[in-house]
């Protein structure tokens, strides 16, 4: 149990942020995605103050290298795109996969807004069949994935659907942060998977994504859990 003064602490601490307002375009202030521009809205605070997921900032950083092709799955607002793309450099390239419109929105306008050049955007969500799918919102925007409870329809691909139609590089990173998704998302991708052994960084939300460890590991991949739930797979 949370002591009552630290509680109160925590609300101090918390309200300077609720004063900043949310259609505020705002540097990325820490992290080695400081200095891209950030609508403070688009997300949580922790983004545009460039502490969100610091640990899995620094194992993502560590996972990508220059002219690298990143896949992230569940791109959200953009903030690991966005990172991606300067690790990767001009060269490299990144592909953004996100099904919900207002994400979308946040993302493509940071792209805009930062000049970025290397980073496609699919308005989709990565699964293992090509056509629509039912997507379950969340509480918030960083939640909500594929269910068959959803209520708002999204188109759905397999990537090797779109890698055969040469819509995407051989990828060197996928990064999955789809809430459940990942086991769907890995059988659409087995032959990529096969064929060029990227890294992959795993978020666990469901015991699905377990499942999803288990098919990698068929595929030759061993498994470190480098935080609670955070999973890096490497061939």
């Amino acid at each position: 149990m949370i002591p009552s003064g630290q509680t109160q602490i925590g609300k101090i601490l918390r309200w300077p942020l609720k004063a900043v307002p949310k259609a505020a375009v705002i540097p990325i202030m820490s992290g080695r995605a400081r200095g891209f521009k950030w609508i403070v809205g688009a997300s949580i605070h922790g983004c545009w103050l460039g502490t969100y997921e610091r640990t899995k900032q620094k194992r993502f950083a560590a996972a990508v290298s220059r002219n690298d092709v990143v896949y992230d799955l569940g791109a959200q607002a953009g903030f690991y795109s966005l990172l991606a793309s300067r690790l990767v450099g001009p060269q490299g390239m990144v592909y953004s996969f996100e099904p919900l419109p207002r994400n979308i929105s946040f993302l493509k306008q940071h792209i805009a807004l930062n000049e970025v050049t290397n980073i496609k955007v699919f308005e989709l969500a990565a699964a293992s069949t090509d056509g629509t799918g039912l997507f379950q919102d969340g509480a918030g925007p960083l939640q909500g994935g594929l269910s068959e409870r959803g209520r708002r329809e999204v188109r759905v691909a397999s990537l090797d659907t779109l890698f055969g139609e040469g819509q995407l590089r051989p990828p060197n990173v996928l990064k999955l942060d789809i809430e459940g998704g990942g086991l769907q998302a890995c059988i659409g991708a087995k032959e990529l998977l096969a064929a060029y052994r990227p890294l992959v960084l795993l978020a666990i939300d469901a015991a699905s994504d377990y499942q999803c460890c288990d098919l990698l590991r068929t595929l030759g991949y061993s498994i470190d859990e480098f935080e609670p739930n955070e999973i890096v797979a490497q061939a």
